[in-house]
């Protein structure tokens, strides 16, 4: 590791992240129903797969903390490997929680 990497000091943030999902939250009641069909940066994800994508997240820290749940021991991958499991997982997130309404993502 280099030298200079190892001299940054350290910074926390653990404690912005429950005002900055409020936020988030709030944004996503506030959108209008056309919005939730709006194309993002990412070229295969509208506004509701975004919003899927996060929910899937948290979902799968949830599991892992509660219940030690690992879909795939990523220490183990090479780069691709590991790039290729999370293009999957955030692939397969979106999909299942599609069928749920705008509603039902951020409730």
């Amino acid at each position: 590791m280099d030298a200079r990497v190892k001299s940054l000091p350290r910074i926390f943030t653990a404690h912005l992240f429950p005002d900055l999902e409020a936020r988030l939250i709030e944004l996503l009641r506030g959108l209008a129903p056309e919005d939730w069909e709006k194309q993002t940066l990412a070229p295969k994800w509208k506004v509701k797969d975004v919003a899927a994508h996060l929910l899937d997240t948290q979902i799968r820290k949830l599991a892992a903390a509660r219940h030690g749940y690992k879909s795939e021991n990523s220490k183990k991958l090479s780069p691709d490997q590991l790039v290729a499991l999370i293009n999957h997982l955030n692939a397969e997130g979106v999909r299942a929680y599609s069928q749920l309404s705008p509603d039902a993502l951020i409730s």
